[in-house]
């Protein structure tokens, strides 16, 4: 049988194989009496035999040394010789032949050729039924030769299949991903578009209309009353469409804004003079407020290392944690002040960003200088 992770039982085959062999060889000691030689040479047949398949069991395995190869030729070669002389040892011949042809030994082929040749003028019936046997034993073990590598070309042809499978597998699920990230920068970049359009279009006209009613409730005469309070309520009207209109775009501005985006945005004017990596490993969509201080601190981070870093490497890393978001930037410039932190306004605003939304903020000079934050999610 052939299996997945080789030729599962090939010795097994092999030996069955040998024992057809045998009991054809056999029926020629059917008509006569058996005798001493008859059974030496049983008993040598078999010991070379399974002693061959023992010390060679696969025909093509490379790791066999040249001396075992050696010892095995000569046993079938000496075999194959002695059945020149030992006309009995000729019966099971087709056995060392069939082993000879497994592992490709010419010199027992070459012998016990000629151990036929000499039986023809001695023994002709018997020789012709051993040259029968022979060829038998031959034909049956290239069968099992080629049935062995076409076998291993299968084998090979479904590793090949299922290592294609998996490459594909792998390259679909990459493209798929890859398509569903452009929808969805594509649908923030429409939302941004649509929000841009409201307040530039219908702000801008409850911009005017709200200046209009100032000026005519400015013009109206205070005598009239209820034209005044007319005015008043189209004002608050106007007040609230306004406000409305303000807290929809932002909201839809904030909601659109893609972090990983945002954030390789920010960080590309770093590349002209430092080697940039930007380890952005969150699986879920920040939350608004979240994201928002977190691109406020990357620029303001940006804008120092720009100005004040000494270094030519940076790095930040946004992840998300079971119960938190961090973000770190790093750069491997000094301080001017040998390692003492000087907080200016830059760091202050930072800080005042990160601990307005609940988060923590602390910078540290080891190594370069590193702004830490922290911020735990909303439960």
């Amino acid at each position: 049988m052939w299996t997945g992770s080789g030729f599962r039982g090939q010795a097994m085959l092999y030996l069955t194989d040998k024992a057809v062999i045998f009991m054809l060889c056999s029926f020629s000691l059917l008509n006569k009496s058996i005798t001493t030689m008859d059974i030496c040479a049983i008993l040598c047949s078999l010991t070379a035999a399974c002693l061959c398949q023992t010390v060679m069991p696969d025909s093509e395995k490379k790791s066999v040394s040249i001396r075992v190869k050696a010892a095995k030729g000569f046993v079938e070669g000496l075999y194959s010789l002695l059945c020149i002389f030992f006309p009995p040892m000729l019966s099971f011949l087709p056995l060392i032949m069939y082993e000879a042809v497994r592992t490709k030994d010419i010199i027992p082929i070459i012998f016990g050729s000629i151990s036929l040749a000499f039986a023809l003028f001695g023994n002709p019936l018997s020789a012709i039924y051993s040259l029968t046997i022979c060829l038998s034993a031959v034909l049956a073990c290239l069968k099992t030769l080629n049935n062995k590598q076409l076998w291993e070309q299968a084998k090979k042809s479904r590793d090949s299949s299922a290592e294609l499978e998996r490459v594909m597998n792998g390259r679909n699920r990459e493209l798929k991903e890859n398509l569903e990230y452009e929808v969805y920068i594509t649908a923030l970049n429409e939302r941004n578009r649509i929000a841009r359009e409201i307040h530039d279009n219908v702000g801008h006209l409850l911009s005017r209309s709200l200046l209009q009613t100032g000026a005519l409730y400015a013009v109206c005469p205070k005598e009239q009353k209820e034209l005044r309070l007319a005015i008043e309520g189209l004002r608050d009207t106007l007040n609230s469409a306004m406000n409305s209109i303000r807290e929809s775009v932002h909201g839809i501005r904030d909601d659109s804004l893609d972090m990983k985006s945002e954030g390789n945005k920010i960080l590309s004017p770093l590349s002209e003079k430092f080697s940039v990596s930007f380890d952005y490993d969150v699986t879920e969509e920040l939350p608004p407020k979240i994201k928002l201080c977190f691109i406020s601190i990357m620029k303001e981070a940006v804008s120092n290392i720009i100005r004040h870093s000494s270094g030519d490497k940076a790095a930040v890393t946004l992840r998300e944690h079971p119960s938190l978001y961090q973000l770190i930037i790093f750069d491997n410039g000094t301080t001017a002040s040998g390692g003492r932190i000087n907080e200016g306004m830059g760091i202050n605003d930072m800080r005042e960003r990160a601990e307005g939304i609940g988060g923590n903020f602390r910078v540290s000079s080891d190594k370069g200088f590193t702004v830490f934050v922290a911020v735990r999610k909303e439960i």
